[in-house]
């Protein structure tokens, strides 16, 4: 938009004449079994001139007919248990530069009684547990194990990050879903990391 990029004085977008995109989708949720979701990566790949440039997002998402959230479950009595992978992009500026780094893991979900817990164990990363808690602003309390390999893209403890999840179940009977992906994001600063996961019922 000319009026916002003027207002913000950044407009080198507009002198850049992109010649080809194409995009590439990998869906990991096909690899993980899952019939009704889907989660992953999209790879955009750029052409300018003689420039080419890569950018990597993360998606997740299903069919929201057969969609359930923790809530639409049975909430006493009941535990369910799945497992699956995971994906974590994590941002930090590193010598005044952006750096990304795509992370892969293991991710498993426990339902029970109406609460859940997530296990997201990325090789070379974090392990990160994610966890309803009703007392915190995000529906969720996050915890972060382990070093990663490369130490800049540790997550910094920080009381004012912003953080949030999302987890969403899947199935012909959403009272006893089959599967389920979702998403979870924290940020602190100039530091930033969004995770996908998915997994089908044990």
């Amino acid at each position: 938009d000319e009026d916002v990029c003027e207002t913000q004085g950044n407009c080198a977008y507009k002198d850049i004449n992109i010649d080809t995109v194409t995009v590439q989708l990998n869906n990991m949720g096909k690899d993980t079994g899952l019939k009704y979701a889907a989660f992953g990566t999209v790879l955009y790949n750029i052409t300018a001139g003689n420039e080419t440039g890569k950018d990597i997002s993360l998606f997740y998402g299903g069919y929201d007919a057969l969609s359930a959230q923790a809530s639409d479950l049975p909430q006493v009595g009941t535990e369910m248990n799945f497992e699956g992978k995971a994906l974590a992009q994590v941002e930090n500026e590193i010598n005044n530069e952006d750096v990304s780094k795509l992370y892969n893991g293991t991710a498993n979900l426990t339902f029970k009684d109406g609460k859940e817990t997530l296990v997201a164990d990325f090789t070379d990363w974090h392990k990160v547990t994610i966890k309803t808690e009703d007392s915190n602003p995000s529906g969720y309390a996050f915890t972060f194990e382990n070093t990663p390999t490369d130490t800049n893209f540790k997550v910094p403890n920080n009381y004012y990050a912003q953080k949030a999840a999302d987890i969403k179940y899947y199935g012909e009977n959403l009272k006893n879903p089959d599967e389920f992906v979702g998403s979870a994001f924290y940020q602190a600063g100039n530091f930033n990391a969004e995770m996908v996961f998915g997994g089908t019922r044990k």
